[in-house]
């Protein structure tokens, strides 16, 4: 029976159940160019989790064989229907099926790659994909051979997928030194491509997806809003946040003991210390605005009403961020502030 035609008829119930069966990949064969094999089974070796695991495009068509020995395409396709309704649920719906349909077709876009958090103690295919992690390479101009983290959806520990996509970086070989960075490296489906040791990530929802700046944080990205707007020759949106990390001074062993939670990792931005939640979002979206101020400023730097309105939010920012053990039930200027924002609810 056609793999797609029996996921729909069974979408409804416990799902096609899996044999249970190691996975074996064939020697040197790389379908995608940044998870690899090699590096994706010494990450698996290294992270601490009994129920989550990582696969490549690869490792996870070979899982859908257990289930019907069905063409690749004919999987591929069931992936590409799957994956955005029953894991990106929250994300733009366009933005994620195009995004999902060229990670999943390395051979039509050679720059993509995509990587699977998958529940190994289930044999329910419904049940099995957590998450997934997209990278495209040369996303942003200005670093055209480092794979930018395109697009993350998980329903739970998506910090595995982080650390992943980091700990990858690490493990690819290096550029030549005599490599012109400004140039598109090529590649070599049957070897690792050499890579910038950056990582790089366009945030959605800039500072009011807190959860997300945390994580990265932590993981130790770093703001660079020199990376954002027109004339960036990066990423264009301008309500979103450009998060980079430079990793060639990083070691491996770091990344993994963020992950297994051995080390705090790095410093998060301060909205994290916030444990009040409704004050973090006053000061996420108080961040958001003097980013949309500052930039309207730019066109128009002689507008004095414009200049009182991001002073304003300065000064509301500071009172936050010297406060931040504060809550908003404790203090009438931040309910007030807070009800101002977002209403009364």
């Amino acid at each position: 029976m056609n793999i797609n035609k029996r996921f729909r008829e069974e979408k409804n119930d416990m799902g096609p159940q899996l044999k249970k069966q190691t996975l074996i990949i064939k020697p040197n064969k790389i379908i995608g160019t940044f998870f690899t094999e090699r590096i994706i089974n010494k990450y698996n070796e290294k992270i601490n989790n009994n129920k989550l695991t990582i696969v490549n495009l690869e490792q996870i068509l070979l899982k859908m064989d257990e289930i019907d020995n069905d063409s690749d395409e004919n999987k591929i396709s069931l992936l590409q229907e799957l994956l955005p309704k029953l894991v990106c649920k929250n994300m733009g719906e366009a933005y994620t099926i195009e995004t999902v349909e060229r990670g999943t077709n390395p051979k039509q876009y050679p720059n993509y790659d995509i990587c699977f958090l998958i529940n190994k103690q289930t044999n329910n295919i419904n049940e099995m994909i957590k998450g997934f992690l997209v990278v495209q390479r040369g996303e942003c101009a200005k670093y055209p051979n480092v794979y930018c983290l395109k697009l993350i959806c998980a329903l739970e520990q998506g910090h595995l997928l982080v650390g992943c996509y980091l700990y990858t970086i690490i493990n690819h070989p290096n550029l030549p030194p005599d490599f012109n960075k400004i140039k598109l490296y090529p590649i070599n489906l049957n070897q690792e491509t050499p890579i910038e040791k950056i990582g790089l990530l366009e945030m959605s929802a800039s500072y009011e997806n807190i959860s997300a700046l945390c994580l990265y944080t932590k993981f130790g990205f770093q703001e660079d809003k020199s990376l954002r707007g027109y004339y960036s020759n990066c990423f264009r949106e301008e309500n979103n946040l450009p998060m980079i990390i430079d990793l060639s001074s990083i070691l491996e062993n770091k990344i993994i003991k963020i992950v297994n939670k051995e080390d705090e990792g790095y410093k998060k931005h301060i909205i994290c210390q916030i444990t009040d939640k409704k004050l973090q979002k006053i000061l996420g979206f108080l961040y958001k605005m003097r980013d949309k101020r500052n930039n309207e400023l730019t066109k128009n730097k002689n507008d004095i009403e414009l200049q009182r309105k991001i002073a304003n939010i300065e000064r509301d920012i500071n009172i936050i961020e010297t406060n931040i053990n504060q809550t908003i039930e404790t203090s009438e200027h931040f309910k007030e502030m807070y009800e101002n924002i977002f209403g009364q609810n």
